[in-house]
């Protein structure tokens, strides 16, 4: 049998404290509101930085809000023209696994369940 190359419980685990902290947790601010120096998240993000963990977890929390949740955010925290296309993109990257209709408990139990296949398998 083919071993799992990205099989790694550590990051699993850290994967799963993640999810718990997001989901059980307050809204996630957009970027722009976190800090609105776009020139900044150009420069630093990938950089394993706050600016890439607050993004990360932006994106990985923005698709779990239902159809309604997610235009009353959109309509609290409007793109600005510094950030314009970034909703679309981070949905889209958020969501390239499921279908729309999965929002809420069940985008964290299929996110969960991806992260315990990936790395949770030997």
């Amino acid at each position: 049998m083919k071993k799992n190359p990205y099989y790694d419980p550590e990051f699993l685990a850290e994967r799963k404290r993640m999810v718990e902290r997001l989901r059980s947790g307050p809204e996630v601010l957009p970027p722009w509101v976190f800090d609105p120096d776009i020139e900044k998240w150009k420069l630093l993000l990938g950089r394993n930085d706050r600016l890439d963990s607050h993004f990360f977890d932006w994106q990985t929390w923005l698709p779990s809000l239902d159809p309604a949740a997610l235009s009353d955010y959109q309509n609290r925290y409007p793109e600005p023209e510094t950030f314009r296309g970034i909703y679309k993109q981070a949905f889209k990257i958020g969501r390239r696994r499921y279908p729309a209709e999965i929002c809420g408990d069940a985008y964290w139990q299929a996110l969960l369940a991806d992260y315990e296949e990936t790395y949770g398998t030997p």
